[in-house]
């Protein structure tokens, strides 16, 4: 008797143990955390939740806690219309409460999600590191969006539509990567095939690389939006500058990024600059043909792995780190149509995180001279706190007077008309700008900070 009940016991513990691999799994793909935030401001704790399990979720609850302070829990969510099946199916979660990061430096946020019949617990929490930065030690983050996309994609129209609406937001550089079609490069194959592999849906997007691991392929294309919306006012440490001048006759294109850090953390940086190119018209599955194809990724400079030796291990604090790249636009590319996309990251092991980026369209290189610093007239005060003066120029009607940010942004499109000009800037906000002087004779450009 005593032997059967044995028996009968591991029976029931072996089909318990077999029913636990098909009950719900539910993990935490990604949280909309920022990997850099204001210390004293409070956080939204959101993300998406992915069921990796073959049966159905119904219900969940989550939870969070920051640093090693008290957990905060959320209700019960229900999930309608059948539940979270398996595959790429995910639902989005919001805390009712906030974090907030009360002293500057790094810290440790930990959220974790609990599901019914969720019987593995192991890959319930998600565990980021971020760090909260004080005034004057953060600038403006521009994010890089970066796309998987084919000739041959029946979807990748719809990833195209997607791309259109996010392209018009702020502090936002667009990459797309094509793979196995007659705009794949090698750099490209190499790069693309880092991030998506043969297993991953396509479209698929992915944001600021892997941002230290917290944001996975993202093959939902209704929701890069509101991804990219998420992130629209996300912060850094690192203030990242292109500066490119472009030969019209020889087509040489000479790129200088600057990085410089308000707050230093050790790493390992790179920087790189795509050449990326606009209104390129092919053929297109499942689409009208023939078919525009835009933001396409023609050229990586610093090549599929990026430039590394620049930027030291531990940075020197308000240091400008310069890469210089060199490359000439074959005849084929329409410059009229080319931008570059730059941007500084740090890699952790397989990891990368996007610190910074920068957009700059060849537009503002096609004059009579090159889009470069020059020294033949003269910006006072530097730095300005309302207004500043340029001299040393002689100016007629209709010349006009350009301020841009680093980003390559246009902010203020003047005309002058006398040798002594004064402009306003009050409007602007503190920082470096680049001042560009179009004339009959050319084009001239000088750097001025704003208090």
């Amino acid at each position: 008797m005593k032997i059967s009940t044995k028996k009968s016991l591991i029976f029931c513990y072996l089909i318990l143990s077999f029913s636990q691999v098909f009950a719900g799994d539910a993990i935490i793909t990604s949280i909309g955390f920022q990997r850099y935030v204001k210390v004293n401001v409070y956080r939204p704790v959101d993300g998406r939740i992915r069921n990796i399990s073959g049966s159905a979720i119904t219900s969940f609850r989550t939870g969070w806690k920051l640093d090693n302070g008290t957990p905060n829990i959320s209700g019960v969510s229900n999930i309608g219309g059948g539940g979270l099946t398996s595959g790429n199916s995910t639902v989005s979660f919001m805390s009712l409460s906030e974090a907030r990061a009360t002293t500057a430096g790094p810290h440790v946020l930990k959220v974790w999600v609990k599901a019914v019949g969720d019987n593995n617990a192991a890959n319930d929490t998600l565990t980021f590191n971020f760090t909260a930065l004080s005034a004057n030690a953060f600038v403006t983050k521009v994010n890089l969006f970066e796309e998987s996309t084919g000739t041959w994609c029946q979807y990748c129209p719809e990833g195209a539509a997607a791309i259109a609406t996010i392209k018009p937001l702020p502090n936002t550089a667009i990459a797309v990567f094509h793979d196995g079609d007659i705009y794949a490069i090698p750099e490209v194959d190499t790069y693309f095939n880092n991030y998506f592999n043969g297993s991953v849906f396509t479209p698929g997007a992915m944001i600021n690389m892997s941002e230290d691991g917290s944001y996975v392929i993202n093959t939902n294309r209704n929701l890069w939006l509101s991804e990219m919306n998420s992130r629209a006012n996300s912060i850094t440490p690192v203030q990242f500058s292109i500066f490119p001048s472009y030969n019209i006759v020889s087509r040489q294109l000479d790129v200088n990024v600057v990085t410089n850090f308000k707050y230093v953390e050790n790493g390992n940086y790179y920087t790189n600059v795509y050449i990326v190119e606009n209104g390129i018209v092919g053929t297109q599955v499942n689409a009208t043909n023939p078919y525009t194809h835009d933001n396409v990724v023609r050229k990586m400079l610093g090549g599929p792995d990026g430039t590394s030796g620049i930027i030291p291990v531990t940075p020197v604090l308000n240091t400008d780190y310069t890469n210089s790249y060199s490359f000439t636009i074959p005849a084929a590319w329409n410059v009229n149509n080319l931008s570059l996309i730059a941007m500084v990251y740090r890699k952790n092991g397989t990891l990368k995180n996007t610190m910074n980026a920068a957009r700059f369209d060849f537009a503002q290189l096609l004059s009579n001279e090159s889009f470069a610093s020059q020294t033949e007239f003269s910006i006072y005060p530097n730095p300005a706190n309302n207004s500043i003066q340029i001299s040393g120029i002689e100016f007629n009607f209709g010349d006009k007077v350009s301020i841009y940010n680093l980003n390559g942004q246009l902010l203020i499109n003047e005309e002058l008309n006398n040798d002594n000009a004064e402009i306003n800037i009050s409007a602007l906000t503190s920082g470096m700008y680049l001042l560009k002087i179009k004339t009959d004779n050319g084009t001239k450009t000088k750097k001025f900070i704003k208090e």
